[in-house]
């Protein structure tokens, strides 16, 4: 493994986006600019953006919601599309519960 990358859990990893071009291990074709804070590789895997400025936020969202089941997900979700305003973490919470769906379903 790059020593790049940090392997937080088995499907959740976090790297420098300014390093992923010469890192063979992790396959994209996302934006890799700083505003991206995450994305999902091909196989399930979530990598998250270490340069982006709400990243130990976004890292402590999915520590967080990473072991809930899918029906409490699924159900944190309708509370939060419920909502009209959303707060920036709510608004971090809706989008790593939806990436981490999606991740499942590839996995």
């Amino acid at each position: 493994m790059n020593r790049n990358i940090e392997v937080i859990k088995e499907h959740l990893w976090s790297v420098r986006f300014s390093l992923i071009p010469f890192i063979d291990e992790i396959s994209y074709n996302e934006d890799l600019s700083e505003h991206n804070h995450f994305f999902l590789a091909g196989n399930g895997t979530i990598v998250l953006n270490q340069e982006s400025n709400i990243y130990e936020h976004i890292k402590d969202a999915f520590l967080k919601l990473n072991n809930r089941s899918n029906l409490m997900l699924n159900s944190k979700l309708k509370k939060l599309n419920r909502k009209s305003n959303l707060d920036m973490k709510e608004r971090i919470a809706n989008a790593v519960i939806r990436i981490l769906i999606e991740s499942r379903k590839l996995r």
